[in-house]
Order: structure tokens, then sequence, then C-alpha cells
């Protein structure tokens, strides 16, 4: 019987080094999809919007995003994420000043009373005060009584309430 021979295909066998290479090059991975919408133009109008006081929602609305694709934005690039936090810093102490200079120079009531609220500390602060909280059993009773009290304004006094012309 005669011993069967390899078919060669008539590629010579490449030396180890360059396979490892070849395997390195192949295993790096690609970066499949479209290409990114951010710029350097698109970073400076979210720093404005948000300088200004816009919410992410609305700043990503602004320039064509979703805001799910500004937070991966954010996550990506920890400057982006620092000048994000900056712009936002730079607004509130503008507005501050601002608020601090009509405190101040115009004596502007309104100004002075929500720096107050804000700024002021507890005492300042609108607080809703409940004087007792009802447990369970008192709302129920209290939900039933006003519930029958409705239900009788819609359909009117009973029947028996009525005089004989029919007026109560």
């Amino acid at each position: 019987m005669a011993a069967k021979k390899k078919a060669t295909t008539g590629k010579a066998k490449q030396p180890r080094k360059k396979r490892v290479a070849r395997k390195a090059k192949a295993s790096k991975p690609t970066k499949l999809g479209r290409p990114s919408k951010r710029t350097p133009e698109l970073d400076a109008v979210v720093q404005r919007a948000l300088r200004l006081g816009m919410g992410l929602g609305k700043t990503a609305d602004l320039i064509g995003v979703s805001e799910e694709t500004l937070r991966r934005w954010r996550l990506a690039d920890e400057d982006f994420e620092v000048a994000i936090k900056r712009a936002r810093a730079e607004g509130i102490l503008e507005a501050a000043g601002t608020l601090h200079s009509l405190r101040k120079d115009d004596r502007n009531l309104a100004a002075t009373i929500y720096f107050l609220k804000t700024r002021g500390g507890e005492e300042w602060r609108e607080v809703k005060h409940t004087d007792k909280v009802a447990d369970a059993e008192t709302l129920a009773v209290q939900l039933m009584a006003a519930a029958t009290a409705m239900r009788a304004s819609i359909q009117g006094p009973p029947a028996s309430d009525k005089h004989e012309d029919g007026f109560a």
C-alpha cells in the first residue's frame, strides 16, 4: 500500500514570529459603527448651555443627541466631565454674583428673600409643617366620610327627605 502524501497548497509555512504578529494585529479591537458627532465646537455648545443653567436633557436635545449619548461621552472622557462640572459651577457663580449685586445695590426685596431662602440656612427655608400625623385607621374613616358626602352631593338627598310636593 502506498503512503498517502499530504496535499500542499503551495504556500510556504510562515515563521512563528510573523504568525504571532498577525494574531496580535487581528486581536486589536476595531471600532465599529458610525463616527461620533462629538466635536470641539459641540463641546463648547454643551458647556455654554450648562453654564446658562440648561439641564442635561435639554442640552442633549440642543445638540441633536440623546441624553444617554451625552452621558456616555461624559463617562468616556474625564476631561469632558470636568469641563461640564466647571461650566455648571461657573453658571451658578455668575447667577449668585448677579443675585448678590441685585440684593446689595438695588435693595431688591425679591432677590434678598430668594438669597435667604437658598443660602440662609434652615430658619429661612420654606417648610410645610404638619401639626399631627394621622394613623391609617383615621385616614380610612375620613376618606369614607368624604366619599359618602361626595356621593350624596352628586345624587341629591334620599327620597325619604323630600316633601309631598317633591322639594326638600
